[in-house]
């Protein structure tokens, strides 16, 4: 209960700052910085709205680490008989809080801004002659628009996701940068062989984590396809 308890905590402190960054991403839109008489070029409109999407994709690449550390811990803590079961502990908690917080929430909040369209929305868009593209119909009074293709968009985040998760978590994985400092530019100033043998001792492969990192990998990649 511990673990989950933490665990959804550090996803709902994921959730709120990113509704804070789409409150801003909704309330200071290109037009209306205009507005206020902030004016920007095409580029800079695109830069900023890069910016904050980057940012959103930031602060889920952050929460991720927290949650792997954190779900870790209180799970060597539950006293699992064995490896196999410790592993499957830590598979079954990450990929769900991975899931959850790299693909559900981001979607969802991503949606609700400029995604989702009230039927009051869509009538008054058509009486400005405006008529937003409709691609799925989840309810009545609940529409999507092209706008999840659009920049800031769901597709869009989705995408910012995957650049990030695999700069900062995945491709790390494949050219593992600490374990090399420390074994070509650390371990020669050290003289004592058991400090050298620590420094070039291989890092410590958790499989639950590898395969709930590749769940969340091919989560994302569906919500871009």
């Amino acid at each position: 209960m511990v673990t989950l308890a933490v665990t959804s905590l550090l996803i709902g402190a994921s959730v709120g700052i990113q509704v804070l960054i789409k409150f801003v991403q909704a309330l200071y839109t290109p037009d209306n910085l205009v507005k206020r008489g902030i004016e920007l070029e095409a580029d800079q409109a695109t830069v900023y709205t890069f910016l904050l999407s980057a940012l959103a994709s930031t602060v889920v690449i952050v929460v991720n680490l927290l949650l792997k550390w954190t779900i870790k811990y209180f799970v060597s803590l539950e006293g699992h008989d064995t490896k196999t079961d410790f592993e499957i502990r830590i598979f079954t908690m990450l990929s769900m809080a991975y899931v959850l917080n790299t693909v559900v929430m981001p979607m969802a909040l991503g949606a609700l801004p400029f995604g989702v369209r009230s039927p009051t929305l869509l009538d008054a868009k058509e009486r400005l002659g405006c008529r937003p593209k409709l691609l799925i119909s989840h309810a009545s009074n609940i529409q999507v628009t092209q706008a999840w293709f659009e920049s800031g968009g769901v597709v869009s985040q989705a995408f910012l996701l995957i650049v990030t998760n695999f700069v900062f978590v995945e491709g790390l994985k494949v050219f593992q940068i600490y374990p090399l400092v420390m074994r070509f530019l650390v371990s020669p100033f050290v003289i004592s062989q058991t400090r050298k043998n620590a420094l070039w001792a291989p890092p410590r492969m958790l499989l639950g984590d590898l395969y709930a990192g590749a769940v969340k990998t091919v989560a994302l990649c569906l919500i871009c396809n």
